[in-house]
């Protein structure tokens, strides 16, 4: 049997993604827009938001775990 999260399509995953990123502050969502849809590295991220590049790796770590704890991305992974 499939689970939970095979039994989902990649458009409803991707839906599912962007509610979940939707719901950070602006900064947070602006840098992961950044990062995974526009390809930009931490350095122009950095430069764009007027932080260092450490910063931003940091702010990307913390988000990563806040979008693994969000309800919806935590009932499809089962974690």
């Amino acid at each position: 049997s499939l689970s939970l999260l095979e039994s989902f399509s990649l458009q409803e995953l991707n839906s599912i993604v962007q509610k979940a990123v939707e719901d950070l502050p602006e900064r947070e969502r602006t840098i992961i827009q950044m990062y995974y849809f526009d390809d930009q590295n931490f350095r122009s991220i950095a430069e764009h938001l007027r932080l260092t590049e450490s910063r931003i790796s940091q702010l990307h770590s913390s988000i990563k775990e806040k979008l693994q704890k969000h309800p919806l991305l935590r009932e499809i992974t089962g974690i």
